[in-house]
């Protein structure tokens, strides 16, 4: 009769999938391998002065971690950020990681090292938390390095280079299922501890989408261990239930610091006020048609050069979320034999768990996500289901690395399995086979499988990227795909066919089919490789240093200004659809010559100020990336400015009344609102010019009057007017924030300005009672002073800030404190303290799995 633990184990069914080893030098000298390889892989950024710049790198996380490390060496905490979008909270900004440890490495280390270090550190991280992952999971060192190798060199983990905050919370994946694992196995709080202070970490690396998929897939595989898991109310259930409920808690508030800064800063956007809408949520989906793209490198074509209407389509008309998704044919074989023919319980559930992440990262190309996204209200906060692929990236080399311990096997089970596995195996190869001999005999029918597809595609994703072409004219995206086939279906279709002749020979009792398995694994290796070694662009580090030519003709000011950067159909954009096209020659700037195309197409960018102009100390509002994270009235005053693209020289006043000075713009304009300065060359045969704004008004004036305007529409309206006297005149949201109209002869002057991590002084005369404007944001967390004395900062022209003062001399100062940071640090602290204890003091606690051997 089988024994059963008092937890509810049986210990015969935890035997059979638990194993135990211990961490040697042995694994000590592979993980050390895995660390070097990482180290090779990114030798440009370590040892040659190269630095990353795709994606959010140059319009985001560089500039942003370079302004942290400039607050922090002037002995303040950058609790505000004046360079973006009218000034913004960054410390509350959960993807500001400030709270995060490598924090300490931009206030410490020379930057650009600093800032490399970030991704190359969490990429050797993420290695070596599937080696051990894999080791616990009772895993050969071999084939626990095969499964660590695969899981870092992958398109989806490797393109990770490009994300500051999203390398930093995927790196904890793999130690977060490897201290659940510990946790169950002993009846001890230091483990549930241990596993709290990793999802605390997770969270603070400011990624929510990849903390919840986590939590989610340690809790599922912590109920799933217990072998009565279909009886609900069972009593390792309802342990496992309680812990992960105490470990959720203790997490977030060890995060605490980071996270009621972070709920009070989603408060006051519309994303917390009314969650994203579906299509927001999953914009950023996988196609089906993409895993082609996992079996073989760039099968639709490279992401960075000449990109197919494919590629343009498949990622949704935009840059590539993730510039590789290539796996490879070998790993995905190898994950396959382990899930199919495994008989433990953990198998199945990481086999069946990578196949849900895979489904969920369709996002919005099946009803999975959708069901999901109605069932689970936090999805309703995140966005991008792509992001799945970096967990089932990982679940998919921790098979493959069973995978490997099972062919290294010559028993009858393995050979039973090749038995199993070799009908998939003939069914794969005829398929591919068909279709490379249809792309031959009978293109016309792949062509119009080919139509068809792009055809669904565009449907779903709702972009107008793909259209008919009319009859009778050739369709060039389907004579691409016969072409594509042609060419690479016989790469697939050898690796098919070697599958097929080693499961016979496996099944035969052939002796070199179990010496072909290095050989195998060193092809996989090798072709993730050279797949995926170019996934992070680099440039050289004078690109972030280059100061733009066109800053010269920008004149100096008492106070600051902003500049602006449109996109979109108004003529005020910074760059027109012809030159964006158009072949990129920097014969006047020599280094610009050796730089890739897409290098040069992002150094064009910095030459007209659209990305990195923080780093030149430029202060500027971008209509780039509005969405819901933005608070309503800001969203309010995006949106009206796109309306009015239609009356460009309204939209130039609007934009001139928040402070805008400057703006760059591709084509020569007659409005009475803009002044022209300067040509400016953009490396394209088409200049830019640049425009000084006739309706700019200074960062801080005295206004004489004041009027009633509760609605964002009206305001706008009248800072879009050229006629509106905006200079003496202040729109104000509150009645009681009136006063009765002053004399024609009221009004006053800005004597000082001065700008310091979250302060503004400013010293003011006024010849009679008025409103002090500065159009700085306004938001929760700004207090204000005048003279020494609290006053109350109203809501000026929808957006800015403006304080009552009567006749005389003052001084005014506003101080900006984080909403939340105060109690967060508090409960951190507590949360700490208790965390610390449970771990000195590993008190005793019910664990589902008491009685696992360790």
């Amino acid at each position: 009769m089988e024994r059963i633990s008092p937890s509810g184990f049986s210990a015969k069914s935890l035997r059979s999938d638990t194993d135990s080893f211990t961490f040697n030098r042995v694994d000590a000298a592979l993980c050390g391998v895995l660390v070097s390889a990482v180290l090779a892989m990114f030798w440009r950024v370590l040892f040659a002065g190269q630095m990353f710049f795709y994606r959010d790198i140059l319009n985001q996380s560089y500039p942003e971690e370079k302004f942290v490390r400039q607050t922090l060496r002037r002995g303040a905490l950058p609790l505000w950020n004046r360079y973006l979008n009218f000034g913004q909270p960054h410390l509350a900004n959960p993807n500001s990681l400030f709270f995060y440890p490598t924090t300490l490495l931009i206030a410490w280390l020379p930057f650009p090292l600093a800032y490399s270090l970030h991704f190359v550190l969490h990429f050797a991280w993420m290695a070596l938390g599937a080696y051990l992952l894999a080791r616990q999971w009772g895993q050969s060192r071999l084939a626990a390095l095969f499964a660590g190798a695969v899981f870092v060199l992958s398109g989806p983990v490797l393109s990770l280079g490009s994300f500051y905050n999203q390398i930093a919370a995927a790196a904890w994946i793999p130690w977060a299922l490897l201290v659940t694992d510990r946790a169950l196995r002993k009846s001890s709080a230091r483990g549930w501890a241990l596993l709290a202070a990793v999802f605390a970490l997770q969270f603070l690396g400011g990624e929510p989408f990849t903390f919840i998929a986590t939590f989610m897939l340690c809790f599922l595989y912590a109920l799933h261990r217990n072998p009565s898991w279909k009886r609900v109310l069972s009593p390792p259930n309802r342990i496992v239930v309680m812990a992960f409920a105490a470990v959720s808690a203790l997490a977030l508030s060890l995060a605490a610091v980071q996270l009621i800064p972070g709920l009070n800063l989603l408060g006051d956007s519309l994303r917390g006020a009314v969650g994203m809408p579906y299509s927001q949520t999953t914009y950023w989906s996988l196609s089906p048609l993409s895993l082609l793209d996992m079996l073989m490198p760039a099968f639709f074509g490279p992401m960075f050069t000449t990109p197919s209407l494919w590629t343009t389509l498949l990622n949704f008309a935009n840059r590539a979320y993730f510039p590789s998704l290539f796996i490879g044919f070998v790993p995905l074989f190898l994950a396959g034999v382990a899930w199919r023919g495994g008989s433990d319980r953990r198998r199945t559930f990481i086999g069946w768990a990578a196949l849900a992440l895979l489904l969920l990262s369709f996002g919005r190309f099946t009803p999975a996500f959708a069901f999901a996204y109605m069932i689970f209200p936090p999805l309703q906060l995140v966005r991008f289901p792509v992001k799945l692929l970096v967990p089932f990236a990982l679940l998919v080399a921790i098979l493959a690395g069973w995978g490997v311990d099972d062919l290294r096997q010559n028993n009858d089970a393995l050979r039973a399995r090749a038995r199993k596995l070799l009908p998939l195996a003939k069914l794969l190869l005829g398929l591919v086979a068909i279709t490379w001999v249809a792309a031959w005999i009978a293109p016309a029918g792949v062509m119009t499988l080919a139509d068809g597809l792009l055809l669904w595609t565009s449907r779903v994703v709702g972009a107008p990227g793909y259209s008919p072409l009319p009859l009778g004219a050739p369709d060039y995206a389907a004579i691409y795909a016969v072409t594509i086939i042609r060419m690479r279906f016989p790469e697939l279709l050898g690796f098919a066919l070697g599958t097929v002749i080693w499961l016979a020979a496996i099944e035969r009792r052939h002796r070199w089919a179990k010496s072909a398995l290095p050989l195998a694994a060193a092809i996989a290796l090798v072709e993730l490789v050279t797949a995926n070694y170019g996934a992070n662009p680099t440039v050289p580090e004078w690109f972030y240093a280059y100061r733009a030519p066109v800053l010269e003709d920008f004149q100096p000011s008492p106070m600051p200004y902003r500049m602006g950067l449109l996109f979109g159909a108004s003529p005020l954009v910074s760059v027109t659809a012809r030159q964006a096209q158009a072949i990129l020659n920097f014969g006047e700037i020599p280094a610009a010559q050796n730089l890739s195309a897409l290098a040069q197409s992002e150094f064009q960018e910095r030459l007209l100020l659209e990305h990195g102009g923080m780093l030149e100390g430029l202060q500027s509002i971008s209509n780039v990336d509005v969405d819901l994270s933005f608070p309503p009235q800001m969203f309010d005053f995006w949106v009206y400015a796109a309306q009015e693209a239609r009356a460009p020289a309204k939209e130039a006043c609007l934009l001139g009344r928040a402070n805008v000075r400057y703006q760059i713009v591709g084509q020569p304009l007659d409005l009475p609102t803009l002044r022209r300065i300067a040509v400016v060359a953009n490396g394209s045969p088409d200049p830019s010019y640049l425009y000084e704004n006739r309706c700019f008004l200074p960062r801080a004036y005295v206004a004489s009057e004041a009027r009633f305007a509760p609605r964002s529409a009206e305001v706008l309206a009248a800072l879009s007017s050229p006629n509106f006297d905006a200079s003496h005149v202040v729109l104000l949201d509150h009645r009681s924030d009136l006063t009765s109209r002053l004399g024609e002869s009221a009004g006053g002057r800005i004597d000082a300005f001065a700008h310091s991590p979250n302060v503004v002084r400013l010293k003011v005369t006024l010849t009679e009672p008025g409103y002090v404007v500065l159009l700085d944001r306004y938001a929760r967390g700004w207090r204000a002073t005048l003279d020494g004395r609290s006053v109350p900062i109203l809501r000026a022209n929808l957006l800015f800030r403006a304080v009552r003062a009567g006749p005389g001399t003052h001084e005014i100062r506003f101080d900006y404190r984080t909403p939340g940071l105060r109690p967060g640090l508090a409960v951190t602290l507590v949360a700490l303290v208790v965390t610390l204890a449970l771990l000195v003091l590993d008190p005793k606690t019910p664990s589902p799995g008491a009685n696992l051997p360790t």
